[in-house]
């Protein structure tokens, strides 16, 4: 892999994308996902991937049934990113890193003798940033800051991705990934495309896992 950090996914990756659905996973634009491979069709997934674009979508699996065997529904918003770090095992199994880029459409395509589903991506912009976003940026990172302090109490190597040049969008999503708890929670987040409202989601969850965080100083509560 270049050592450039990859800002896209390569537009032809889109129109057949090699999807990854997980239960209770969700991979969010500016967080790097690690991952580990070791079902035959999702090995599959992984080699063609790093053969050729190294992108793929990771969506959230909904609920099963006995009709859906093989196909079990997945949620139609998803993460789509590029393998950034990838190793092997000698058995073949993989340990793979994805860095997520976008929020995107699946439009599920045929499976054409594959073992895994592709399908094609639509990425969802962001709504543009009012100053109103920014300052509720602002106060996100603020009460973010303070939830980070009360985690480092038990884990000391607890620290937030975060950089100074990130648009508001981003730092919601990237505290979504690191605060917000509940995988229909950070789905919700992937979901929401209004700005203002995005924040408004994981300033909330930001707060009560704060005062989570006061009610219990041994940090029990944080199990991410």
């Amino acid at each position: 892999m270049s050592d450039e950090t990859p800002t896209s996914v390569d537009p032809a990756a889109l129109a057949a994308l090699p999807v990854f659905p997980l239960p209770r996973v969700v991979l969010l634009p500016g967080l790097d996902l690690p991952l580990h491979i070791f079902e035959p069709r999702y090995r599959a997934m992984t080699r063609d991937a790093l053969a050729t674009h190294r992108a793929l979508a990771v969506t959230m699996l909904g609920p099963q049934n006995g009709d859906t065997v093989g196909r079990p529904p997945m949620a139609r918003t998803a993460g789509a990113g590029v393998i950034i770090e990838d190793h092997e095992r000698p058995d073949g199994r993989f340990d793979i890193v994805v860095r997520g880029l976008h929020r995107v459409v699946l439009e599920e395509l045929p499976r054409e003798g594959l073992l895994y589903r592709r399908a094609r991506a639509i990425v969802l912009p962001d709504g543009l940033a009012a100053p109103s976003d920014r300052a509720a940026a602002t106060a996100l990172l603020a009460i973010a800051s303070q939830v980070a302090t009360r985690i480092r109490q038990q884990k000391p190597d607890f620290e937030l991705p975060l950089n100074g040049v990130m648009s508001p969008g981003r730092v919601a999503d990237v505290l979504a990934g690191m605060l917000v708890l509940e995988p229909d929670r950070r789905q919700e987040v992937l979901e929401t495309l209004d700005v203002a409202r995005r924040l408004a989601i994981v300033n909330e969850e930001a707060v009560e896992l704060f005062a989570r965080l006061v009610r219990d100083p041994d940090g029990h509560d944080f199990a991410h």
